[in-house]
């Protein structure tokens, strides 16, 4: 089976802080996350974390680097020890708040998945927006 790695990066300007975008990127406990699942995680560099609903553990994975409030890498699959995607996010400070980065490697079966991944990660950008200050 051919497996093909694909790259999709995202990027928009916030006047929020980076230690704001930091907050609402590592949101653990009670309510949503920005995915709209729970997180549980203690985002700690090696800590496992898992994104999940009432329903269970909806994906899995591990904190790959951690460095507050400037970059935060992860990786997310159904299986802990079968990661399908590497999350980065990236927090630069700007002249009046932040720029925020994201860039999402992904592993598939076959073929481009720039448009999946477009659908996937534009809602989780677009909340983490609306949710700054």
């Amino acid at each position: 089976m051919t497996m093909a790695i694909s790259t999709d990066v995202f990027q928009f300007f916030t006047p929020a802080t980076p230690c704001e975008v930091w907050d609402q990127l590592t949101f653990t406990g009670r309510g949503s996350h920005i995915w709209g699942l729970t997180a549980d995680a203690t985002w700690i560099t090696g800590a496992p974390l898992r994104y999940g609903a009432s329903g269970g553990p909806l994906l899995s994975g591990q904190v790959l680097f951690a460095a507050p409030p400037h970059r935060l890498s992860f990786t997310l699959g159904d299986d802990v020890d079968e990661p399908s995607t590497y999350v980065t996010w990236e927090v630069s400070s700007a002249k009046s708040g932040s720029t925020v980065r994201l860039s999402i490697d992904s592993i598939e079966p076959c073929g481009d998945t720039s448009d999946d991944e477009e659908l996937a990660w534009r809602p989780v950008l677009e909340e983490l927006q609306r949710r700054l200050p």
